[in-house]
């Protein structure tokens, strides 16, 4: 009955699977209160333009890019952004749908950047290398991004010296993620389940065994996650995609584990003599109250994230917490009774006579002089753990979006072009917006600050008011009402890592004095892009 029972409830959940809340995405890791999202909405408000995305292309020519290619580098990105501009005149616009190149009407504004000595002098080369970041409005998918600017690509960089690399970024760059992860998952779940077979049947001899701890497994999985689709539907909360696979490679985990403690007693139970229902009984006396008791442990431990200030964790406890328990009582309950029905044969073919022999131990862990060695031991390992969690905690995070990708992947050549031709920091700028009355009238002394930003180590290029005759649409840099002005910095380190987050923190704990000595004191200053959104995420990280 308990078997017939846990296998109809798989069925259910895989026939009419429980209507949950819509998957949520991994922007539960960003804070709610984040400065970084503050100021780019601010900048939506002030200014005609956006000046932050997540998605370019790359051209590149080691030897040099044709001036003719250069040239059409700009011309392409006017016209993409000649219906921005046109608008900017009536006001600050969210989106605009009427572009002047045909076919591309998803495409909203485009800017354009070549490293060239006068606009760029902090970069690696000179002359060899254009981006043109594009801007989308915020309702298109990140498939929808990516496949627009590879058709933009495609279509518009094929004349001869245009050397086109790649479209690469934070949004291709996930894409591109998200496919490599969905072709790989069917390779790793056969490699997960073949791994398991072989390890349980080495240790008990048998080939039935482990077929019982996957099935369990296998159960505990449809069980648990359609049970947290259930409890999300019924309160609301947004459970990310990315939980899924967490789910399965925890209740992988834990119902293994607690499977084989089960048929582990049932086999010394059988090696004593026990018929079937005894060996049962006995084995589960023994072994039940050790497996209750981790279910209570692990599933505290995870539903006590429910706590942390971010999002994602927040959901991310008590969907575990579920997942742990229905692994628990499934485990509990379907091991115990497939032992009962198939008795011996869940060691076949090895069977379990060689266990009835008494076998030497290595160390002895009975009598006083053994509790103290194992004290000894006990401690040792503690030590060695403490050290290496209080290591892991000091570690630098960062977001390896890019650099996890396979070299040969498009996002990853293209951003090793952008690198080489100019710096890492081109990949995704930070944006330094400035208020204050009237300082959009203040050229020479923004020029001054742009001059004194380049001049830092850690900065690899400043676009800002000092090039606003060359940004189109108009309202890029300048807001409408000449109160803000904002700064396109590129850093030397990659924006997404470590490094990269410790470059930004010097170069804000520098920004307020470099204001002050080119001539613009009590400017009120704000930091966007996805560095100055990774420093605060991984703040909140650590504190959570």
């Amino acid at each position: 009955m308990i078997v017939v029972a846990w296998c109809a409830a798989a069925v259910l959940v895989l026939v009419a699977p429980p209507s949950g809340a819509p998957k949520g995405e991994l922007t539960g890791l960003v804070p709610d209160d984040a400065a970084s999202i503050a100021t780019r909405v601010r900048s939506a408000e002030l200014f005609a333009a956006p000046l932050l995305t997540e998605t370019l292309i790359v051209q590149r020519d080691p030897n040099g890019l044709p001036a003719d290619a250069q040239r059409r580098v700009l011309e392409r990105a006017g016209r993409l952004s000649a219906g921005l501009a046109a608008a900017a005149e009536q006001g600050p616009v969210a989106r605009v749908g009427d572009l002047a190149l045909a076919g591309f009407p998803e495409l909203a504004y485009a800017l354009p950047f070549v490293n060239d000595q006068r606009a760029l002098p902090g970069a690696r080369e000179h002359g060899t290398t254009a981006i043109t970041y594009l801007f989308f409005p915020p309702q298109y998918s990140i498939k929808t991004r990516s496949r627009v600017a590879r058709t933009f690509a495609a279509q518009l960089m094929t004349a001869p010296g245009d050397a086109f690399v790649g479209v690469t970024g934070a949004t291709p760059a996930r894409a591109e993620q998200v496919e490599l992860i969905k072709r790989a998952l069917p390779l790793i779940d056969l490699a997960t389940v073949l791994v398991v077979l072989l390890i349980i049947g080495v240790h008990f001899r048998s080939a039935v065994a482990p077929l019982v701890v996957l099935a369990t497994v296998a159960i505990a999985v449809v069980v648990a996650r359609g049970l947290v689709d259930l409890g999300s539907g019924a309160t609301g909360i947004t459970v990310p995609g990315e939980l899924e696979p967490l789910i399965v490679v925890l209740l992988l985990g834990v119902v293994a584990d607690y499977g084989i403690f089960f048929l582990d007693s049932m086999r010394s139970a059988l090696a004593s003599d026990h018929d079937v229902r005894a060996a049962t009984v006995a084995a589960t006396e023994r072994t039940l109250p050790l497996v209750v008791a981790a279910v209570v442990v692990v599933a505290a431990g995870t539903a006590s994230v429910a706590v942390a200030r971010l999002g994602f964790f927040r959901a991310m406890g008590p969907s575990l917490a579920v997942a742990v328990l229905v692994g628990g009582a499934v485990a509990c309950t379907l091991v115990p009774a497939l032992m009962a029905i198939l008795g011996r044969r869940l060691y076949w073919p090895r069977g379990i006579g060689h266990t009835a022999r008494p076998r030497r131990r290595l160390v002895s862990f009975s009598g006083p002089r053994s509790v103290r060695r194992s004290r000894r031991v006990a401690a040792l390992i503690t030590v060695a753990v403490g050290g290496a969690a209080v290591f892991v905690v000091g570690l630098p995070l960062g977001f390896g979006l890019i650099g996890s990708l396979p070299s040969t992947s498009e996002p990853a050549r293209a951003a090793r072009a952008a690198e080489a031709g100019i710096a890492p920091g081109a990949l995704a700028p930070t944006v330094i917006l400035l208020e204050q009355p009237g300082i959009g009238n203040r050229r020479a002394e923004l020029a001054v600050l742009e001059q004194r930003l380049e001049a830092m180590p850690d900065v690899a290029g400043v676009i800002g008011p000092r090039e606003q005759r060359d940004l189109k649409p108009v309202g890029a840099v300048i807001s409408l009402n000449n109160n803000a002005a904002r700064l396109f910095v590129i850093l030397r380190a990659d924006p997404f890592s470590a490094a990269g987050i410790d470059s930004l923190k010097r170069v804000k704990r520098r920004v307020e004095q470099v204001t002050r000595q080119s001539g613009l004191p009590a400017v009120a200053l704000g930091y966007g892009g996805d560095t100055a959104l990774a420093e605060e995420t991984v703040a909140a990280v650590r504190d959570d």
